[in-house]
């Protein structure tokens, strides 16, 4: 599935696909960088999600998806500590 076809399709959700989770380490369908790409299309809310997530389950993500989410909330103003 292609990040294009993400929003548009009906059963949609910021963080699923194919009911996993999409940043999961053991998703492979896409790599981290197109991961990270879709990351950036996402609102503040759900990228909290995700660090939310993230803090209950480090071991399950890869470091690169860790840090690209705290840069990209750094983009949209939001200063994690």
């Amino acid at each position: 599935m292609k990040s294009s076809e993400f929003k548009t399709s009906p059963k949609w959700c910021p963080l699923r696909i194919k009911g996993d989770n999409l940043f999961f380490k053991d998703n492979k369908d896409l790599s981290n960088q197109e991961k990270l790409n879709i990351l950036k299309e996402y609102s503040v809310g759900d990228m909290l999600t995700l660090l939310r997530n993230i803090e209950e389950s480090p071991y399950e993500y890869e470091k690169e998806i860790i840090e690209g989410t705290y840069s990209c909330l750094f983009d949209k103003g939001i200063m994690c500590i």
